[in-house]
């Protein structure tokens, strides 16, 4: 990934727009249009792999920039723009799937539109079918099993990394971890 670019600003001392030599004070800052062009696709990547379904993706990814735009002011730290990214965007899309189910409770089913999943380009039909079987075993998960889950056996991430995203400890993590890998051994016939 590349790191964020970064502007320079020398700040105004005066009324008369000369900058003092003295005082001039340079100020790192984020220039939301640079986020968005460094990040954009990142986010979209993520948002696909934990929702799904791409008719979301756009959607997610921009009400996940409007929340970036907004607080991005407030992040003390630049160096920290990625992994903050990353929290902002991750909790986004729980809180959608928290919402995916609540509507499926009153609709009585969750939403079964497998031709909009994820897939690899290169797949071969048996591969396609268990990944749509996995991605719906997934929509029946609780949305923190179901991210904690694919950030660990999709996207790699380490226990304490999962934590810091989901915002709790390393052993609730792992618990979230091993409820839903339960479940999919279970769908999946897997024994240990």
């Amino acid at each position: 990934m590349t790191e964020p670019i970064m502007k320079d600003t020398a700040s105004v001392t005066n009324d008369s727009a000369e900058v003092s030599n003295e005082s001039t004070v340079t100020q790192t800052r984020l220039d939301f249009e640079e986020v968005y062009n460094n990040y954009a696709s990142y986010v979209a990547h993520l948002v696909m792999r934990v929702l799904g379904r791409h008719h979301e993706v756009s959607d997610v990814v921009q009400e996940i920039f409007v929340l970036i735009s907004q607080e991005l002011k407030t992040l003390r730290d630049p160096r920290a723009l990625s992994s903050w990214i990353k929290v902002v965007t991750i909790r986004h899309a729980t809180r959608r799937l928290k919402k995916r189910r609540f509507r499926a409770l009153f609709t009585g089913s969750l939403p079964n539109d497998d031709a909009d999943r994820v897939r690899a380009e290169n797949t071969n039909p048996e591969e396609r079918a268990l990944l749509d079987k996995l991605y719906r075993v997934l929509d029946r998960l609780p949305a923190k099993e179901r991210v904690a889950w694919q950030l660990r056996h999709i996207e790699g991430e380490k226990i304490g990394d999962i934590a810091a995203l989901g915002g709790y400890s390393e052993a609730t993590a792992k618990r979230l971890i091993n409820n839903a890998q339960s479940l999919i051994d279970g769908e999946f016939d897997v024994r240990r």
